[in-house]
């Protein structure tokens, strides 16, 4: 069963106060059933240190996800 997919528009952090505030609020309604938010692009800035980082970090053996 594919679980539904919510694309986030990349420039959210532009919109004005109040259409942000009421797209969060839609946003976590559908992460409470069951839908994904995708961030096509990232509103965080990363340097190239931050990002060689991350990408080094390899997942934990374990019995969780």
């Amino acid at each position: 069963m594919a679980m539904p997919l919510r694309t986030v528009d990349a420039g959210f952090l532009a919109w004005a106060p109040e259409r942000r505030q009421a797209e969060g609020r839609a946003w976590c309604q559908a992460l409470e059933t069951g839908e994904i938010l995708y961030f096509a692009a990232s509103p965080l800035a990363l340097s190239a240190e931050d990002v060689a980082f991350l990408l080094r970090q390899k997942q934990a053996s374990g019995p969780h996800h």
